[in-house]
């Protein structure tokens, strides 16, 4: 699986449960093809009998070319808005107290260790050269 179908997976499970995933298919078909342009390029596949939460290996994103997924990254900043409607991702996390505060601090956590590491790797290539 190619680099942007896995970040189409991985915002399709999050629009899956925001219950946007319509949203996101019809972003998407507006970049691309006119042949394509009903088809839904990020689908959920349950196994029979599933039981479990859809997790992202439930998650399926059509194959595409490589123009399509030039477009898609030109403009995928757009196609997150419109696949992640406000209203419904605040919905999303009024259903759990506290989640949302947990998110935005384990992306300023992660984010901290990244730039740590960074700072690390200049300051060793400074002393190395």
């Amino acid at each position: 699986m190619h680099n942007c179908e896995q970040l189409l997976g991985s915002l399709g499970l999050f629009a899956y449960r925001v219950g946007s995933l319509d949203e996101l298919n019809k972003a998407l078909s507006d970049h691309g093809p006119e042949s394509c342009k009903d088809l839904a390029r990020v689908t959920v596949k349950q196994r029979p009998g599933q039981q479990t939460a859809v997790e992202r290996n439930n998650i399926k994103v059509a194959s595409f070319s490589g123009s399509f997924e030039r477009e898609v990254l030109k403009n995928f900043d757009s196609i997150v808005e419109r696949s992640l409607p406000l209203a419904k991702v605040m919905d999303y996390y009024k259903q759990c107290p506290g989640t949302a505060k947990q998110v935005v601090l384990d992306y300023i956590t992660f984010f901290e260790e990244r730039k740590m590491v960074s700072d690390f790797l200049l300051a060793k290539q400074i002393l190395l050269s």
